[in-house]
């Protein structure tokens, strides 16, 4: 289960989308380097490797199938988190 809200922003949270079991389904060749931190790890950062783009799969609570194409920053956020699912 992942409650992924886009802005970041808590005022936002009528923008939260919840996913059920989400999973990456493809993902570009293309990858980009970035510096990340993590909350679970503070004052620790490094580089990680992430494809560009990814599109996820999932159900939301009532068990409609959700679907998104992520990109850029989106789809770095995202992958960080769902990397905690794992």
């Amino acid at each position: 289960l992942m409650v992924y809200n886009p802005s970041g922003d808590p005022k936002k949270w009528m923008e939260e989308t919840v996913w059920v079991n989400p999973k990456v389904v493809s993902s570009s060749d293309s990858l980009s380097v970035e510096e990340e931190g993590c909350l679970s790890f503070p004052d620790m950062q490094g580089l990680v490797e992430r494809p560009k783009w990814i599109k996820v799969e999932g159900l939301n609570l009532k068990g409609k199938v959700l679907k998104k194409k992520f990109t850029g920053f989106e789809a770095r956020v995202f992958q960080h988190e769902y990397d905690h699912l794992d």
